[in-house]
């Protein structure tokens, strides 16, 4: 169950980065420096967490099923990326 336990602490540094959004909001004014400074830092952060979960998936798609899993982990990640970003273009 360390799978459980290691999703469950991702998901609630997630949630405190996404919950601390409005204290920057409350806390500065949108146009200070401090303001983009701290929303930025929680950008990386955020961005830091998610190379965490790829990169076992990826290690262990390359211990387990060989490079076909890698292939369907890039994809999926690939797609989902593609999306947030509106979809346009290959």
């Amino acid at each position: 169950m360390l799978w459980l336990q290691l999703t469950v602490l991702l998901l609630a540094i997630g949630l405190v980065s996404v919950f601390s959004i409005p204290l920057i909001y409350l806390a500065y004014g949108a146009t200070s420096v401090e303001h983009g400074h701290l929303l930025t830092w929680l950008m990386q952060f955020g961005g830091g967490l998610a190379i965490v979960p790829l990169g076992a998936a990826v290690a262990w798609g390359l211990w387990r099923g060989g490079l076909l899993f890698v292939v369907v982990v890039l994809q999926a990640v690939w797609r989902a990326r593609r999306g947030r970003r509106g979809g346009g273009g290959g």
